[in-house]
């Protein structure tokens, strides 16, 4: 899976997690500027892991703050 592959995926989900239009999705988006809040937090990283087959730690899920970051830490994951 590519990096824009996976950015399609991630900007879906959490263009449903936080009920929001996917094209307002930007790689520089943090996950504060689009309104989520530490219960989505935890659903989002929760929802990855499911969705991508990884598992995301503690610490590495604190790093998480953009869509840039998600998507560049699934992609160094997912072609380990």
């Amino acid at each position: 899976m590519n990096r824009d592959q996976i950015m399609v995926q991630v900007r879906q989900l959490l263009a449903e997690q936080l009920t929001i239009d996917p094209t307002k999705i930007t790689e520089q988006s943090t996950l504060d500027e689009l309104g989520a809040d530490s219960l989505d937090r935890v659903e989002i990283i929760m929802k990855l892991e499911d969705l991508f087959g990884v598992e995301i730690s503690d610490d590495d899920a604190d790093r998480l703050t953009s869509v840039d970051s998600i998507v560049a830490h699934l992609e160094r994951h997912l072609h380990q």
